[in-house]
């Protein structure tokens, strides 16, 4: 049996090999931390399984469970980033299982148990998503022109407004007017949860 895992973070991919090997001790694990080697090897080889994180480096990537659709391979995401609308892109591409990483051991376990059985499975974090939540909100991405855009990508790399205004020789208030508009736009009540919502999909 062979599985790969992507994740960039050494730590959750030595925990996942372990937990794989304590239920398939003979599964070989093939573990990476790029989607670009990943997509390579799943293109070039047999694979039986994948196990892959959303967020490599950065931003949210749909690459390798859309070639896991692609190929019929069952794929079990385990990601920091549980979200109403990328629940139901993965439900979309047969997502078989889709654990947050603050599910509990137990749950890991059972998601991997689940994956290898071809199993539907969600944790408690993903489960409201699956039962259609009514008190679950969709996180959408930010809707902006290229000027709000920059302003945000600026914002995102760590500058302050008064910094993203001298940058971009703007003034302070034309700046505080470009994000009150983004934020009406989008619904956000502050620029933070703007910026977040940013950071989700950027």
């Amino acid at each position: 049996m062979k599985i790969i895992v992507l994740d960039d973070h050494p730590l959750i991919l030595n925990f996942l090999q372990s937990e794989i090997h304590e239920i398939y001790p003979e599964a070989q694990v093939l573990l990476f931390n790029e989607i670009n080697p990943t997509l390579y090897y799943i293109k070039k080889n047999v694979v039986d399984f994948v196990i892959c994180d959303l967020q490599i480096v950065s931003g949210k990537n749909l690459a390798v469970p859309n070639i896991c659709y692609e190929r019929k391979i069952p794929f079990m995401v385990f990601s920091s980033h549980t979200n109403k609308i990328i629940y139901d892109q993965l439900k979309k591409l047969k997502v078989v299982a889709y654990l947050s990483k603050a599910a509990q051991a137990i749950e890991i376990k059972n998601g991997l148990i689940a994956l290898f059985n071809n199993r539907e499975y969600y944790c408690s974090f993903t489960s409201c998503f699956a039962n259609n939540d009514p008190s679950i909100l969709p996180t959408d991405p930010v809707i902006a022109t290229p000027k709000q855009t920059e302003i945000l990508e600026l914002l995102n790399a760590g500058l302050t407004q008064i910094e993203v205004s001298e940058k971009l020789c703007l003034a302070e208030r034309t700046i505080y007017n470009h994000l009150a508009m983004a934020r009406d736009k989008n619904d956000c009540h502050t620029t933070a949860e703007l910026l977040r919502r940013y950071k989700f999909w950027n």
